[in-house]
């Protein structure tokens, strides 16, 4: 096996692994508990995905996911040689990598946008004195970010 191709896998396998189990951990174990803390969970939440770099070391691994997926797509197709996307294998893997595509575009560009609005409006209405900053029920955008 040729090094570029080993180094292709271990960084896709590498950050899908890191990119879905941290979204899990935000989904099931973070979010609750940020919950439950009140506005201190809100500020954990903020240090988290802002300056201690959870959103953007989730934005790498997606990324990185993405991008190594179509490199070993191409790569697997037989540079897209239709006979072989066509075949079993090749439309199951062609089907799974459309997803995880679309899973990353409509991660980065509605989900995550969306989401900073809304923290931005949070942080207006609690700095005006509506009380507690209201987070959008689900998980969080680090964890949508592309799946």
């Amino acid at each position: 096996m040729d090094i570029y191709l080993l180094m292709l896998r271990l960084i896709h396998i590498g950050g899908g692994v890191f990119w879905v189990g941290a979204a899990l951990f935000l989904v099931f174990y973070v979010a609750p508990t940020v919950a439950a803390l009140g506005p201190e969970g809100d500020r954990f939440m903020d240090r988290l995905m802002g300056s201690a770099g959870a959103a953007k070391a989730l934005t790498i691994a997606s990324a990185a996911v993405s991008v190594t997926g179509v490199l070993l797509f191409w790569r697997a197709s037989g540079y897209l040689k239709l006979g072989w996307i066509l075949s079993a294998p090749g439309l199951a893997i062609t089907i799974g990598s459309l997803a995880g595509l679309a899973s990353f575009v409509i991660g980065t560009t509605i989900i995550e946008p969306t989401i900073r609005r809304l923290g931005v409006v949070g942080t207006a209405l609690a700095a005006a004195g509506g009380g507690r900053r209201v987070r959008p029920s689900g998980p969080s955008s680090a964890s949508c970010r592309g799946g």
